[in-house]
């Protein structure tokens, strides 16, 4: 008498399985799709800003430079200001805003072509601290703020504690 062989069962997977697998990695990648994308929008909102006060820091801190040599401020407003710096033959710089938020800070140099130093500037504001001394108003110190529309911003102080300081 023969027994019967059992039924041996090839290797693969039933199509059942393969369509449960199938929907498992559809629905991971979708899921893995969406984290990278949300990811991706936050770098780029981050990084503006990053970038954005690195610009400034790095304008305002030319500015500082700028202002620091200074022998006489002849222009100073909220938002310009204008001064002498002492060279071999006298420099006239001069730092502006126009106050409408898109708009650039601009440097100029003996009135020569402005030049833009900070760009979509939202708010740009200079405050002067000032002492009277005899009948002159001498400038002891000066801060100057800037944000720019993609979150940039970032702030600088000058000092003139020399007597007599810087006139104006």
């Amino acid at each position: 008498m023969t027994r019967p062989t059992p039924h041996t069962r090839r290797g693969g997977f039933t199509l059942l399985e393969l369509a449960l697998a199938s929907g498992s990695a559809a629905v991971l990648a979708a899921g893995m799709a969406g984290a990278i994308l949300i990811a991706a929008r936050s770098a780029d909102r981050t990084t503006g800003g990053v970038a954005g006060t690195l610009d400034a820091h790095t304008a305002l801190n030319e500015l500082a430079g700028d202002l620091a040599s200074a022998a006489e401020v002849t222009e100073l407003t909220a938002t310009e200001i204008t001064f002498e710096v002492p060279r071999a033959t006298p420099t006239d710089i001069r730092y502006a805003w126009s106050g409408v938020a898109g708009t650039p800070v601009t440097r100029s140099i003996d009135g020569g072509t402005a030049v833009d130093v900070i760009t979509d500037v939202t708010g740009f504001a200079i405050a002067p601290e000032t002492e009277t001394v005899g009948a002159k108003t001498v400038l002891r110190h000066v801060s100057v703020s800037v944000t720019t529309s993609d979150g940039g911003a970032a702030r600088v102080g000058v000092g003139f504690h020399a007597s007599p300081g810087v006139t104006l």
